[in-house]
């Protein structure tokens, strides 16, 4: 391990039904060809009225390039208030020189429930960065 970047808590919600963004961090690579490990653990929430879904989407993204695309938690029909961890690592590769910034930037929607959360409790939400030698 090179470098390691933790970001500050992460919260927010949304009722929108199209990507709001919650988090945007930007990384520089100290070495050429170094990989990035990510590491992400999010407390999450989905409200809904009865007669309902209840999932929170959640997507990572790099530029355009999706690393993080899906529903980390998922509520039965009927369920009015899901509460669920989304813990995901993955080992990026992006093959740039040294000094490179890499600009990570999570978004999420409220697509299929009313309100999404992230973090609506006293506990924080993190996403650790850790730089790896090629």
């Amino acid at each position: 391990v090179i470098k390691t970047e933790m970001t500050s808590a992460i919260s927010g919600s949304t009722t929108s039904n199209t990507d709001v963004d919650i988090l945007s961090h930007i990384f520089t690579t100290t070495v050429t060809n170094s990989k990035i490990y990510i590491m992400m653990t999010l407390l999450l929430r989905a409200q809904s009225v009865a007669n309902s879904n209840n999932f929170v989407y959640i997507k990572l993204f790099v530029g355009s390039t999706v690393l993080l695309n899906g529903f980390p938690i998922v509520g039965t029909f009927n369920t009015t208030d899901t509460r669920g961890v989304c813990a995901w690592n993955y080992l990026y590769s992006p093959n740039l020189a040294a000094g490179s910034s890499i600009d990570f930037e999570l978004k999420m929607n409220a697509l299929y429930c009313d309100t999404a959360f992230i973090s609506s409790t006293t506990q924080p939400s993190h996403i650790t960065f850790m730089e790896i030698a090629p």
